[in-house]
């Protein structure tokens, strides 16, 4: 006894073959699900497409033949099941005609898949194919990785082992100290101040890049000037003068038990220490590196190009997470993927060109896991 499941539409694929089955009296048994068309079709367009249904269902341009009529047709004993409770009488009389068979199983055409392989959708509204391991309906993260033995992949679509983390506009908003800082030097030297959203166009460079931009037109000993004037206010209260992103700190801590976790910043070493160590997240990460303290702007390219080559990081794996432009192009030009992050200083224009931009912690989150 041979006994085949399938959806009305594909059933309508090979149809021709239920003249061979009847005329050799095979006795096979269909339960053909009948959700009015194409149920896989319809449950994308619905979660993919805000519900456009074109040519998944009757409604949309779809004309199927009624399932016990097309039975009679080629001279199969026909059934139909409606509700659950019909299944344990009709379906004994399935398995025991005499004759080929055809079930008709009435479905709800919009019912939701379930146990089967999806697509995650990003924030960004694209979608990556989700490992056949992580099934639909996905569990808890916790549990899931719980009982993962290897590192599965996630929404970003690359299998991550490292994952480099920007410091100001990623990890911490530290946009009220480095305004004072900026002010302060400018003040101290007798320049016209500047206004908080031209010094925030500008952090995320650095410092003698951001002085250029926040001040342009200076000599050279005069950037080197306000460098040392900003460095003094800084290190005194500046540096303390930040705060963490919402959510910022259970992230990376869940984060370090599944990946290594690193810091490139644009921002000097020492400092980079001092704001990981005051929030007690310093812990999470494996290295962090920043620029030499001095007047020579080192570019975020060439720190994650020593990086991966001091802890030999495999360039596939790595994933870097940043808030500006600067920080997409230093991680291209390394050869690794990219997350962009939108609630720092950053906006989505100058982040275009990032794999994914997220626009909240929760979202990163929802990335990563």
């Amino acid at each position: 006894r041979t006994v085949c499941l399938n959806g009305d539409g594909g059933f309508q694929i090979n149809i021709q073959d239920l003249a061979t089955i009847s005329r050799l009296g095979l006795p096979i048994k269909f339960f053909v699900i009948n959700n009015q068309g194409y149920g896989s079709i319809r449950n994308t367009q619905r979660n993919y497409f805000d519900g456009r249904y074109i040519g998944s269902s009757d409604d949309s341009g779809v004309y199927l033949p009624d399932m016990r009529e097309l039975g009679r047709a080629y001279g199969f004993d026909v059934f139909q099941v409606r509700t659950n409770a019909d299944i344990s009488d009709v379906a004994p009389l399935v398995l025991g005609a005499v004759k080929p068979a055809i079930c008709e199983v009435l479905v709800d055409p919009d019912d939701t898949l379930q146990f089967r392989s999806s697509s995650a959708l990003r924030p960004d509204g694209s979608s990556v194919s989700v490992p056949i391991e992580d099934l639909f309906p996905r569990l808890p993260r916790e549990e899931f990785y719980r009982n993962m033995i290897v590192k599965p992949t996630n929404a970003t679509g690359v299998n991550i082992c490292n994952i480099m983390f920007d410091l100001d506009g990623t990890i911490a908003d530290s946009s009220e100290g480095i305004i004072a800082s900026v002010k302060y030097a400018l003040g101290k030297l007798g320049y016209t101040t500047v206004s908080d959203a031209a010094i925030c166009g500008s952090i995320g460079l650095s410092l003698m890049d951001m002085l250029k931009k926040v001040v342009p037109g200076l000599e050279q000993y005069e950037y080197e000037q306000l460098a040392g004037a900003y460095r003094e206010y800084y290190a005194d209260r500046g540096v303390s003068q930040c705060r963490l992103y919402i959510g910022i700190d259970s992230l990376l801590e869940a984060l370090s038990g599944e990946f290594d976790l690193y810091v490139v910043t644009s921002k000097p070493t020492e400092f980079a220490n001092v704001v990981l160590r005051q929030f007690g997240i310093g812990g999470y990460f494996q290295a962090v590196l920043g620029v030499e303290l001095g007047f020579t702007p080192q570019r975020k390219s060439i720190l994650i190009s020593e990086l991966i080559s001091y802890r030999g990081l495999d360039r596939a794996k790595t994933l870097m997470i940043g808030d500006r432009a600067e920080d997409i192009i230093a991680a291209k030009e390394n050869g690794i993927n990219t997350v962009a992050v939108s609630y720092g200083f950053g906006n989505r224009e100058e982040l275009a060109s990032a794999l994914i931009t997220v626009d909240t912690v929760e979202e990163l989150k929802s990335v990563l896991y």
